[in-house]
């Protein structure tokens, strides 16, 4: 009996010890050609998602995880291009508006200022920089704010002509308050 339970020992071990290694390296190639190239591409896509768009994913890995890299590279470069094409019609925008005649305004949804060009400036703030203030506190005509207050909240559009005393002229202002809408 003894010596059946050695054989069974022995043949256990000779068995058991190349399973046990054949396993930890299929483990480890296992980990090499899915896990470590699955982290380097689930990094890429959160430095993306968090704004940074110079991340880029190698491939090179399992057919798989090459495609999975080429879909968030060309992700990231489709995303890059909109971005800067979305800067480039703001920048237009912005120049369209700092060069108009018109008073032009614009407010968030809490009624600060968060553009106003020069002819605003220096018609409707008397020369101060109203960006970043409350409406309230940065327009020395109360029936504009009221304007902007009333589009605000109805969602509506408002049209009134308001008087107003500019470099000692009296002028007649056409205001249309729109709301905007946030399209995020």
């Amino acid at each position: 009996i003894a010596a059946d339970s050695s054989f069974i020992r022995n043949v256990i071990w000779w068995f058991a010890l190349p399973a046990v290694l054949t396993t930890a390296v299929l483990a480890v190639l296992l980990a090499r050609w899915w896990y470590i190239p699955l982290r380097h591409v689930t990094s890429a896509a959160r430095q993306i998602a968090s704004g940074d768009l110079t991340a880029r994913v190698r491939g090179g890995w399992t057919a798989e995880l090459s495609r999975l890299a080429s879909a968030l590279n060309d992700m990231r470069e489709s995303l890059a291009r909109q971005l800067s094409q979305a800067k480039a019609q703001g920048e237009d925008l912005r120049t369209v508006v700092s060069i108009a005649r018109e008073a032009i305004l614009a407010s968030d949804s809490s009624g600060r200022i968060v553009l106003a060009n020069r002819a605003a400036i220096d018609m409707l703030s008397g020369g101060d920089d109203p960006t970043g203030k409350p409406l309230t506190s940065s327009l020395r005509t109360l029936e504009i704010v009221d304007a902007f207050n009333r589009s605000r909240t109805s969602g509506q559009a408002v049209r009134r002509q308001v008087d107003i005393e500019y470099q000692g002229r009296r002028l007649t202002l056409d205001v249309h308050a729109i709301p905007l809408t946030d399209r995020s």
